[in-house]
C-alpha cells in the first residue's frame, strides 16, 4: 500500500466508518478489503467538502485512470456497495482500485495489490467531483481535529 496522507471529506470519512462498522459485524467475505480501506482511512487527513481541492477523488467522484503497466484508460465512478454497477463503471469502494483511489489527486501515481496482481496507475483527470460541482453538501458537524480520536475509531475496525 501507498504511505502518502490522502485527504477525505467529513462527510465521506463518516460515512465510509459507518460502512466499517456494519459489514465487520457481519464477517463477510469482504473481510480483507475492508481491512485495506481502515488502513486507508487511518492515514487521511480529514477536510470540510468545501476545502476538498477539486482534483481530489471523493465518494461519488468519477475518474479517468492510466495502468502504468498497460497503457490502457478506464473511468470509474466510486460509489458505495449498494450502488456498484461494473457495466457503468460504478465500482464499489470495496473494490482494490476503488479503495486505492480515494483520495488521491490528478497526476498522482498509485501502486496497489489487486486479485489479479498489483496494479500501477496514474490518475489522469477527476473528470466530476461532486463537492467541486456543488453536488454534495457541507457536513455542519464539528470538524474532528484529534487524530488519536479517528485513529482510535479506526482501530476498532482492524482485524
Amino acid at each position: 500500500m501507498n504511505k502518502k496522507v490522502i485527504q477525505v471529506t467529513q462527510g465521506d470519512m463518516e460515512k465510509l466508518m459507518a460502512l466499517l462498522g456494519s459489514r465487520l459485524k457481519l464477517r463477510t467475505r469482504d473481510q480483507e478489503h475492508l481491512e485495506m480501506l481502515a488502513q486507508e482511512l487511518d492515514r487521511a487527513e480529514i477536510v470540510r467538502s468545501s476545502d476538498i481541492p477539486a482534483d481530489t477523488v471523493t465518494m461519488h467522484s468519477q475518474v479517468l485512470v492510466r495502468d502504468l503497466d498497460t497503457g490502457g484508460e478506464s473511468s470509474y465512478t466510486l460509489v458505495f456497495p449498494s450502488d456498484a454497477d461494473i457495466a457503468k463503471g460504478k465500482i464499489s469502494i470495496l473494490a482494490p482500485i476503488a479503495t486505492a483511489l480515494l483520495g488521491y489527486r490528478e497526476g498522482d501515481e498509485i501502486d496497489w495489490p489487486t486479485p489479479g496482481g498489483r496494479r500501477r496507475l496514474n490518475v489522469i483527470q477527476v473528470l466530476y467531483q461532486p463537492e467541486a460541482a456543488g453536488d454534495e453538501p457541507d457536513h455542519s458537524v464539528a470538524m474532528r481535529r484529534d487524530s488519536q480520536m479517528k485513529r482510535e475509531n479506526v482501530e476498532q475496525f482492524q482485524l
